[in-house]
């Protein structure tokens, strides 16, 4: 994974192998470990590309584990990309009420996701 600096506390982090890199609890901590160590950053922009589809299957129960962490370690995170081919309404709810806290935001653009998590 490769980090670039957005601002001068947020991060655009991106898979340098095609594969995602949040794809279950220990890639999460991979990541964590990785920015903090690496790029000393807690605020991170993910590419929903990035990020494997279970996430967003509230079923599987990656995300909460996944957010578990993130949270545990202060750190803050935000996936740009298109949310709308979601039609299952506990996908939706969860974006939704991720968005109205602080831990894990859904953006649209790179530009909305640094605003979010500089704020």
């Amino acid at each position: 994974m490769a980090f670039k600096m957005l601002t001068n506390n947020v991060a655009h982090v991106q898979s340098d192998s095609g594969k995602p890199i949040l794809h279950n609890t220990q890639s999460a901590l991979d990541l964590i470990s990785s920015a903090w160590y690496e790029g000393d950053v807690t605020r991170l922009v993910i590419s929903k590309k990035d990020v494997c589809e279970d996430f967003f299957n509230p079923q599987t129960g990656i995300a909460d584990d996944m957010l578990r962490r993130f949270c545990d370690y202060g750190f803050r995170i935000a996936i740009v990309g298109d949310f709308s081919t979601y039609a299952n309404q506990k996908v939706l709810d969860f974006i939704r009420e991720s968005n109205k806290g602080r831990v894990l935001r859904f953006a649209d653009s790179f530009d909305t996701a640094i605003g979010l998590l500089s704020s």
